[in-house]
C-alpha cells in the first residue's frame, strides 16, 4: 500500500471517527438541552431508525466504515479506555446498549416537558417552581 492510499485511510476514518463522536454527543447534549417535544420525537424516530440499521448489520454502520478504513472503531476505543472493561460482551450488545440508552433518555426527557406544562397549566404548585433542563 502506499503511502498516499495510507494518508487517504488514516484522515478519511479519522473524519468519520470524529463525526461519530460528535453525533454521538450532540444527540445526547440536543436531548439534555432541549424542551420541545416536537424534536424529542424527531430525534427518537430518528435513534429507531439507527436500531434498525443495527439490527440489520449486526453494527452500527458508521463503525463498520471505521472498521474498514481504521481497523478499529470508536467504540472499541472507547470500551479499552472504560476503566470496566467488557470483553465477555461483543460489540453489538454494547451498541444496542448505547441506542436502548438514549431512547430511555427521550423517553424520561418528553415525560419530564409534559410533567412541566401540565403542573404550569393546572396551577396546582402556585409557590413551587419546578427548573428542569
Amino acid at each position: 500500500m502506499s503511502f498516499f492510499e495510507t494518508a487517504f485511510k488514516l484522515l478519511f476514518g479519522g473524519l468519520i471517527s470524529i463525526m461519530h463522536v460528535f453525533i454521538i454527543y450532540g444527540v445526547i447534549f440536543l436531548i439534555i438541552l432541549t424542551e420541545n417535544v416536537h424534536t424529542l420525537m424527531v430525534v427518537g424516530i430518528i435513534m429507531l431508525i439507527i436500531l434498525y440499521i443495527d439490527t440489520i448489520y449486526d453494527d452500527c454502520p458508521i463503525s463498520l466504515i471505521e472498521q474498514h478504513y481504521l481497523g478499529t472503531s470508536f467504540a472499541e476505543i472507547s470500551n479499552n479506555l472504560a476503566p470496566i472493561q467488557a470483553e465477555n460482551r461483543n460489540k453489538k450488545e454494547i451498541t444496542l446498549q448505547w441506542v436502548f440508552m438514549v431512547l430511555l433518555l427521550i423517553v424520561i426527557k418528553i415525560l419530564i416537558v409534559l410533567l412541566k406544562t401540565t403542573f404550569r397549566e393546572l396551577d396546582l404548585f402556585k409557590n413551587v417552581i419546578i427548573t428542569i433542563k
